[in-house]
């Protein structure tokens, strides 16, 4: 009995009888809620006396035989070789499901392995070969920062306005949000705000959830040695309602495939309470990534200034980084962006989300002050200016003076 020649495309399978000159392509695989395991069949051949394209179906793994005898009628109709058919359909249901079901080897760790330290894709903000989440309202400049990652990976960049640290690699931009065109227009106005030599960065315009493209995607991130996607943003990639958690779930399954570093944009919950903001739907979207970054950005009315504190919300597998101050300059008549490093504390509209620390500090640079002041001033309780103000100390930042004030260290 003639068994076929394997090649396991990640995502996607091809089966080829030299015997019988043909060859089956089995992609878009997908399991059902139902229980149906579904994928779509590729017929094609080599033998010189038929067109090369045999047939081309949707087909249930896990079908009935009257589904099997549909297909194998269908074969046989329009390919009048000797074929064993019903051995054929059976090796490609048998091969694939086992190959879809085995999953990852089983590794073992041993207790005096040599550990690596945590490895970023750029420093500080992208874990290398992990999801990071990046959330901020609307028009506050998510995809900008992304773009500037992304060119900072490509280039690589290691000299950028920002200081992060890239490790060279090949970007994808899925985007479900804007157009080709738009971020055309971005990466040339950067390009040339920096006056950086030319580069390429991957793109795809994106309408299907990642949950149903994930086998396209999966092979375009092979076949381009894909290592670095932006996904921009969740609200498109998922399916279904962001604050169901199964959405959330299938969301994340489908992107763990992937096996690579991923930075996933996504909008703010709505709170009216600036300071405890959270990525919006379900907490899956905090918990999964293993590192969040919030943004909060301030323009004044005409200007064409955009200042943008990137806050370190949560890390799994590192220490919280200190706050990120931003500027991005456009200059429409020139066609050109700029972005340059900022001291987030000058940005009086984004005290409200430093630390209590930094604002405690902040506030005694105009003189020393009692916990009553400091506690009126920053509209916080006593004892938790206290507390703080306690930490401060033990680290030699604050000192207090013999009248029960609290000062900086150099104020006797």
């Amino acid at each position: 009995m003639p068994q076929p020649v394997l090649s396991d495309k990640g995502s996607n399978y091809e089966f080829a009888w030299t015997e019988y000159q043909l060859t089956a392509h089995v992609s878009r695989i997908h399991e059902h809620k139902d229980g149906r395991i579904s994928c779509e069949l590729k017929f094609t051949t080599s033998n010189p006396e038929y067109k090369p394209h045999l047939l081309q179906q949707t087909f249930n793994l896990l079908g009935t035989s009257q589904g099997k005898t549909l297909l194998k009628n269908a074969l046989g109709k329009v390919y009048k070789a000797k074929v064993d058919w019903d051995e054929v359909i059976e090796q490609i249901c048998g091969i694939t499901l086992n190959k879809m079901r085995e999953g990852e080897p089983i590794e073992e760790l041993w207790t005096d392995d040599a550990i690596t330290p945590v490895e970023y894709k750029l420093y500080p903000i992208l874990l290398d070969r992990e999801p990071t989440l990046l959330f901020a309202d609307g028009g506050s400049g998510k995809s900008s920062i992304g773009l500037y990652i992304a060119s900072c990976i490509t280039l690589p960049w290691n000299n950028n306005p920002l200081g992060f640290k890239p490790k060279f690699g090949k970007v994808l931009i899925l985007d479900w949000e804007t157009s080709n065109n738009t971020y055309k227009r971005n990466i040339q106005w950067f390009r040339r705000g920096h006056d950086l030599p030319e580069y390429m960065i991957s793109y795809r315009r994106c309408w299907s959830p990642l949950a149903d493209d994930i086998n396209a995607i999966h092979e375009m991130v092979r076949a381009n040695e894909i290592d670095t996607i932006i996904i921009d943003s969740i609200i498109g990639a998922v399916k279904g309602d962001v604050n169901d958690s199964t959405a959330a779930q299938d969301f994340f399954r489908a992107l763990r495939r992937l096996n690579v570093t991923s930075l996933l944009i996504h909008h703010t919950a709505k709170k009216t309470d600036m300071r405890n903001k959270s990525p919006f739907g379900s907490a899956y979207f905090n918990n999964l990534p293993r590192s969040v970054w919030e943004l909060t950005s301030h323009q004044e009315p005409g200007i064409d200034k955009l200042n943008i504190m990137m806050s370190h919300y949560k890390c799994n597998v590192d220490t919280k980084h200190p706050q990120i101050g931003i500027e991005v300059t456009f200059h429409k008549a020139e066609g050109r962006t700029v972005f340059r490093r900022i001291n987030v504390e000058n940005v009086a509209e984004f005290e409200i989300k430093l630390s209590l620390g930094k604002r405690i500090l902040i506030a005694l640079k105009h003189g020393p002050m009692t916990v009553i002041d400091l506690s009126d001033g920053l509209n916080e309780p006593q004892n938790k200016i206290r507390a703080r103000l306690s930490n401060l100390n033990d680290t030699k930042y604050v000192a207090k003076l013999n009248d029960g004030r609290w000062c900086l260290p150099h104020v006797n």
